[in-house]
């Protein structure tokens, strides 16, 4: 998902997501994996764009848990754990 509302909007309400974020998105693109982005929070989980989609990535705390806490909490660590095992990540947890 982007940093800021609506994903920037084309710039128009932020240019981390187009200068920071898409260039990371297109880096691990090339390292083969499949990715979209940044998506817009506020749109990324209706219907027909989930169906698409196996994971996101939220920038932050209040963008993704009440998602994932709709979800229920078991569909959670689930997809905590084979994060960190497919992507080889750390635990690296930060909330402010």
């Amino acid at each position: 998902m982007g940093l800021n509302p609506h994903a920037g909007d084309g710039g128009y309400l932020g240019k981390e997501d187009q200068e920071i974020i898409a260039p990371a998105i297109e880096y691990l693109k090339a390292k083969g994996l499949n990715l979209i982005g940044p998506v817009s929070a506020d749109t990324a989980f209706v219907k027909k764009k989930s169906e698409q989609i196996d994971a996101y990535l939220a920038m932050y705390h209040d963008q993704g848990l009440p998602v994932l806490k709709t979800a229920g909490f078991l569909g959670i660590l689930l997809m905590l754990l084979w994060g960190y095992h497919s992507l080889e990540l750390q635990l690296i947890r930060d909330s402010l």
